[in-house]
C-alpha cells in the first residue's frame, strides 16, 4: 500500500511538472507567432520617440492592441493620462506585468528610445498576451493586469499610482529591463526623497533694512548646520546633500526668499524615513518660533524589497531557457559598434549572469527606481536581459541609434518568454508562492508604505527639472 501511495505521488508530481512545461511551450510558441506584431510595435514606438508624460501615440497603440485581445481598460490612472492598466481574468492570484514607454530627451533636445523602453513595454504586452490565450483557453488561473507608467528613474509613476493605492491587492508583480547582460538580480535600489524648503521674509529697500533679512540668513545657516550634524553621523549606506537657492544679490533691497534643495538617498527605507521626519521637525520649530517656512516634497522613491525565492525562481527558467538566440550577423555588428565606440569588441552577452541571493546592502546602489514602491505593496520581481552589446552607454544618444537593431528584439522576446514561465511557475506551486509571501513580509517586517505626497500632480515639466 505504502508502495502504491509513493507511486502516486511519484505520478502525481510527473504530470505536474509535464503540464508546467507544456503551457511554457504554448506560451512560448505564442510569443514568436506574435513576433510580427510586437516587432512592428516597438519600431513604431521607437520612431514616435515620445518623452515622459507625453506618450499619447505609444499609450493608444498599447492600449487598442490589449482591448482587441479582451482586455479591460483602465485609463488616465492616478490622473495621469499616459498611464494605464489592461485587465484580463477574474479568478486566481491577481499578477501585475509592469511596462513603461517613454523615450529619453538629451541636452540638445533630441528625443531617442536610448533606455530600451520601447522593447519594455512591447515585450511585456507580448507576455501579457500569451498569457491570455492560456487562461481564454482555461489552462491557466489568474487575473493578468498589464500596468503601463512613466517616468521610472525621474518622477516615479508607479511611486504615484503606489501613493494611490494602484497595487492593493496585487498578490505578485514583475518587472524586466533592457541591459548590456541577462540577469535574475537581487540587487536593491535606493530610497530617494527630494525635498524643498523656503525660507520667506518681507522684501523692503536695503536703505530702511531691519532684522528680518538678517534673521533670514541666519536662519538659513541654522538650518544648514543642523543638516551638516546629520551628515557627520552619516555612513556609506547613506547621502544626504544641499543646496542654496536664492535671488540674485541687490544694493537696493534685502532678499526676500531663500531656498533649499535636499536629496536624502539610502540603502534603507527606514533610515530615509528618519531623515525626513528629522528635517521636518527642524522646519516645525522654526515655524513655532514664527520663522515664515515652508517644506515641500518634490520627488519620494521607496527603496526596493529584492525577493530571494521569487528571483530564484526567475533565474531557474531563465537557465531552462538557455542563451538568447542571438545570430553570428548580429555578434558581428555587435562587434562593429563596439569598436566603433572604442570599446572591447567582444560582442554581445548572450549568457546569464549567476544567481545571487540578497544578504543585505552594504553601501549606496546609487540609482532609484520607483519599481521599489510596487515591492512595499506586493513581491516584486526584477531582471534584465541582454539587448545591448556591452559598454554602450545606455540613457546616452548614442544607445538610441540601436532602437531598431534585431538582438534588442531577441532580448525583448526572451524576456516576453521569461515572464509567461516565470508566471506559470508560480500559478503552479502553491509552496513557492508561500515561499514568496513569507520572504515578503520577513522584508515588510514592522514597516509600512511611507505615503510622502509630493505637492502637485507629476508632469512633463516638473520631470525635466529633477536629476537621477
Amino acid at each position: 500500500m505504502k508502495f502504491i501511495c509513493l507511486l502516486f505521488l511519484f505520478l502525481l508530481v510527473n504530470i505536474q511538472a509535464f503540464s508546467q512545461s507544456n503551457l511554457k511551450h504554448l506560451a512560448h510558441q505564442h510569443i514568436d507567432q506574435l513576433r510580427p506584431l510586437l516587432g512592428s510595435m516597438k519600431d513604431s514606438i521607437a520612431v514616435w520617440a515620445e518623452p515622459s508624460f507625453k506618450e499619447y501615440k505609444t499609450v493608444g497603440l498599447l492600449k487598442e492592441t490589449l482591448s482587441a485581445a479582451g482586455f479591460q481598460i483602465e485609463e488616465k490612472l492616478g490622473g495621469v493620462e499616459t498611464m494605464f492598466s489592461a485587465s484580463f481574468g477574474n479568478n486566481g492570484p491577481t499578477i501585475a506585468i509592469l511596462g513603461e514607454y517613454d523615450a529619453d530627451v538629451f541636452e540638445d533636445g533630441l528625443r531617442g528610445h536610448a533606455s530600451g523602453h520601447h522593447w519594455l513595454g512591447v515585450g511585456s504586452v507580448g507576455a501579457a498576451l500569451s498569457l491570455q490565450r492560456l487562461i481564454a483557453k482555461g489552462e491557466i488561473v489568474a487575473r493578468i493586469v498589464y500596468i503601463g507608467s512613466t517616468a521610472e528613474g525621474g518622477f516615479g509613476g508607479r511611486a504615484h499610482l503606489a501613493r494611490k493605492g494602484y497595487f492593493q491587492g496585487i498578490d505578485l508583480a514583475i518587472f524586466w529591463h533592457p541591459s548590456p547582460v541577462t540577469w535574475a538580480s537581487t540587487r536593491p535600489w535606493d530610497a530617494l526623497i527630494d525635498l524643498e524648503i523656503e525660507f520667506v521674509a518681507e522684501k523692503t529697500k536695503a536703505i530702511e533694512e531691519s532684522t528680518k533679512s538678517s534673521s533670514l540668513f541666519l536662519q538659513v545657516l541654522d538650518f544648514a548646520s543642523t543638516l551638516e550634524d546629520i551628515k557627520e553621523k552619516l555612513n556609506a549606506t547613506t547621502h544626504l546633500h544641499y543646496s542654496l537657492e536664492s535671488p540674485p544679490a541687490s544694493y537696493n533691497y534685502t532678499m526676500d526668499a531663500i531656498g533649499l534643495k535636499i536629496r536624502i538617498q539610502t540603502v534603507q527605507q527606514a533610515q530615509a524615513n528618519q531623515l525626513y521626519r528629522a528635517i521636518e521637525q527642524k522646519v516645525q520649530e522654526i515655524q513655532g518660533e514664527g520663522g515664515a517656512v515652508q517644506l515641500s516634497i518634490f520627488r519620494a522613491i521607496h527603496a526596493f524589497l529584492p525577493n530571494n525565492p521569487g528571483m530564484q525562481m526567475v533565474a531557474k527558467n531563465m537557465e531552462a531557457l538557455g542563451s538568447i538566440p542571438i545570430t553570428p550577423v548580429e555578434q558581428a555588428q555587435a562587434k562593429t559598434i563596439q569598436g566603433e565606440l572604442g570599446l572591447p569588441t567582444s560582442g554581445l552577452r548572450v549568457n546569464r549572469l549567476p544567481f545571487q541571493a540578497f544578504s543585505g546592502a552594504k553601501q549606496l546602489r546609487k540609482y532609484a527606481s520607483d519599481i521599489g514602491d510596487v515591492s512595499w505593496w506586493a513581491p516584486t520581481l526584477s531582471f534584465v536581459t541582454t539587448c545591448y552589446p556591452a559598454g554602450v552607454p545606455i540613457g546616452q544618444p548614442v544607445a538610441a541609434e540601436l532602437a531598431f537593431d534585431a538582438y534588442g528584439e531577441q532580448g525583448m522576446l526572451y524576456a516576453a518568454k521569461l515572464i509567461c514561465s516565470s508566471i506559470i511557475d508560480y500559478l503552479h506551486n502553491e509552496t513557492l508562492q508561500e515561499a514568496i509571501r513569507a520572504a515578503f513580509k520577513k522584508a515588510i517586517g514592522t514597516q509600512s508604505y511611507f505615503n510622502l505626497e509630493p505637492g502637485s500632480l507629476p508632469t512633463a515639466e516638473k520631470n525635466s527639472k529633477r536629476t537621477k
